[in-house]
């Protein structure tokens, strides 16, 4: 019976876990985050956003080149815009390694990559040292964002020029069932 009780709280767990979403980036307060990073990803031809979720950098730019690399974004084609619903990798894979030429934007909001093998991490590098400016931004509290966000600036020959710190707490972000707690203190780092 001990077995048996063990196995279908780890079932539960497991599936409240896969279950789980991220709400309130839905919300008025983390949509903040994209208008800052709109203001300067503006004069970019061309944006590459890896993350979006469900508010991707295409809500907020309009006739701009834009490419959404997320597994969640909801799917999208369009002239100027194109939502591929797969991780970094599959991306590299699929597209050959494409990184575009000239006068393009890097962002990557909520910043904390997962299941990158050495390959794609190289990837990513040489993406942050072609762009013309790179956004990343994560919680200041979330300690595998900030290693990573520091791996991205050792392995390559930028330097953070400006951050902005964030702090959305006391907001209002709607209705949270079924999503993580927001992490309200935040930091948007622009690299070049």
């Amino acid at each position: 019976m001990k077995n048996f009780l063990l196995i279908s709280l780890l079932l539960t767990t497991n599936h409240l876990i896969c279950s789980m979403g991220w709400a309130y980036l839905k919300s008025e307060p983390f949509k903040i985050r994209y208008v800052i990073a709109a203001y300067y990803l503006n004069n970019c031809t061309e944006i590459i956003e890896i993350g979006g979720y469900k508010t991707p950098i295409s809500d907020f730019l309009e006739n701009k080149k834009i490419t959404v690399i997320d597994p969640l974004v909801e799917p999208r084609r369009s002239d100027f815009v194109y939502h591929y619903t797969g991780e970094l990798k599959e991306w590299m894979y699929d597209y050959n390694n494409y990184i575009p030429e000239n006068n393009y934007g890097l962002l990557m909001l909520g910043f904390y990559l997962e299941n990158m093998d050495d390959e794609s991490w190289r990837y990513l590098y040489k993406m942050v040292n072609n762009s013309v400016i790179t956004i990343i931004e994560c919680p200041i509290d979330w300690q595998q964002s900030l290693e990573q966000l520091d791996q991205v600036l050792s392995a390559t020959n930028k330097k953070i020029f400006m951050q902005i710190v964030l702090d959305l707490s006391g907001n209002d972000f709607g209705d949270l069932t079924d999503s993580w707690p927001p992490r309200t203190k935040r930091a948007l780092y622009f690299i070049r």
